[in-house]
């Protein structure tokens, strides 16, 4: 099987009442769909460069 995610650990975590964990499981969650956002944002912008969301003054 797979090694336990980021969720599993969390889970084990809020179990045990290890609060410090969570909040450093919790804060690298967010940086992780952070970074995410961002590489796939960039992704749409190079591969579709033509899309209105691209254009000068458009609205997001």
């Amino acid at each position: 099987g797979a090694a336990p995610g980021i969720g599993d650990e969390l889970s084990r975590a809020q179990q045990a009442g290890a609060i410090d964990r969570m909040f450093a499981l919790l804060v690298v969650a967010g940086l992780l769909g952070v970074a995410l956002n961002s590489l796939l944002m960039t992704a749409e912008r190079l591969a579709l460069p033509w899309a209105p969301a691209h254009r000068e003054g458009a609205r997001r």
